[in-house]
């Protein structure tokens, strides 16, 4: 027994590997932000940190949409042609071009709406827009393709310390508030610039003139991809939205809390998401992903019952007793842990790798439109708009993408 599971993990090196390493980046991105919530409270308060999420929460709508689907499309293109270099100069090159173009049309559509409406806090968004352009431009999708994703690791730690220890050198009262975005944007471009010196040095990747017909070409593979993002950013980001707008910035800032904590939660799934499509999509061994989902979804309900037992202490933790509203939240919140166990796997592994990108359309409007309607109900039929009733929505919207990807994966019997 011990030599066949010595066996699977060595014939698995590279995907163990990039587990490895992805579960550190995911820790990083998961934790350093926790770690750092009972300082940023403290220094600036529940609603000031309130309007911080909220603008830069518009901020990852622009992001979105610059990015335009190509963390997905490009990870397989790189997969595929990784050893064609012409190939993968021109899909990088294309790429690039697009994202930055997008990138700065929109950001100057954003100050000429902060100029013609009254906005509160403008200068949040504008120094925000450094993580944008950084983060469109850090080349992720590249290093995810060719599965060396500890370079990711790699950037996205130095950036987040940077930023950590910059922040609690200057970030002391609520007057300082702006440091945050500037900070925040300054450790993002320095990975980028790592990211994409490493890229260009260590893997002899070059920017080549492409003609325009290979950018139309990229450009439409990846707007079937860019539907089902901007559907599932509307209902991921949405919640902050409504709730700064219609109830108040500290129900931001509570829901914000719960939020990370239940992403806490769900990481392990998320890893799994970001290892496995790659060695999926170029081996199409769905198999593994029928085995992959069962042990999931076994252990995300053992990690929904931690959560639940331990979120009255993770709150009082975190938010230094100011934040108690959250731990309601986390119990409402908390199974999702469940459902995007399953809905993780179901998309980009499976749907995706397995040529079926309108089906993966369909799944993601078609629960924006359960989440609209929901909306809808409650705003027409004047019932009472709270935080348990956006965050019941949630619940609802997330349950119908898990029906619906799991009605097509039966209908194409992609796990037989």
């Amino acid at each position: 027994m011990k030599r066949i599971i010595i066996d699977k993990i060595l014939s698995n090196k590279i995907l163990v590997k990039n587990y490895f390493f992805v579960s550190i980046l995911n820790v990083l991105a998961l934790f350093l932000p926790l770690i750092t919530y009972p300082y940023i409270i403290s220094k600036l308060g529940d609603e000031l940190y309130g309007y911080i999420v909220f603008s830069f929460t518009v901020i990852t709508y622009i992001e979105m949409v610059a990015a335009w689907g190509f963390d997905i499309s490009a990870v397989k293109d790189v997969a595929q042609y990784q050893h064609v270099k012409h190939r993968l100069n021109e899909i990088v090159s294309s790429v690039l071009y697009i994202r930055f173009i997008f990138c700065m049309f929109l950001l100057l559509l954003l100050v000429g709406a902060l100029m013609l409406f009254d906005v509160k806090m403008k200068m949040l968004y504008i120094l925000f827009s450094g993580h944008c352009i950084a983060s469109v431009l850090f080349p992720g999708w590249f290093f995810q393709g060719i599965q060396e994703l500890k370079y990711v690791t790699y950037f996205q730690l130095i950036c987040k310390l940077v930023f950590v220890i910059l922040m609690v050198v200057f970030i002391h009262s609520k007057a300082d508030y702006l440091y945050y975005p500037i900070l925040f944007s300054l450790g993002s471009l320095f990975g980028t610039a790592y990211g994409l010196y490493v890229m260009f040095e260590k893997y002899k990747v070059r920017l080549i003139g492409v003609k325009m017909r290979n950018v139309v070409y990229r450009f439409k593979r990846s707007t079937s991809i860019f539907y089902s993002r901007i559907a599932d950013m509307i209902i991921e980001r949405s919640n902050a939205i409504l709730l700064g707008n219609f109830i108040g910035m500290q129900e931001v800032a509570y829901y914000d809390l719960a939020n990370k904590i239940v992403r806490l939660g769900s990481f392990p799934i998320m890893i799994l998401n970001q290892v496995l499509y790659p060695k999926v999509a170029s081996e199409r061994n769905f198999r593994l992903m029928r085995k992959v989902m069962a042990i999931s979804f076994w252990v995300a309900i053992l990690i929904w019952g931690l959560c639940v037992l331990l979120a009255p202490w993770g709150v009082e933790l975190l938010g230094k007793g100011l934040m108690e509203p959250s731990v309601e939240i986390v119990y409402i919140l908390s199974p999702l842990i469940v459902t995007n166990s399953i809905i993780y796997l179901q998309g980009s592994p499976i749907l995706v790798a397995a040529g079926y990108f309108k089906a993966f359309n369909i799944t993601m409007w078609c629960s924006l439109g359960v989440y609209v309607a929901c909306m809808l109900f409650v705003f027409i039929f004047n019932l009472h708009t709270n935080l348990l009733s956006i965050l019941i929505i949630q619940l609802i919207t997330n349950i119908s993408l898990l029906v619906a990807r799991a009605y097509y994966i039966r209908k194409f019997k992609i796990l037989r």
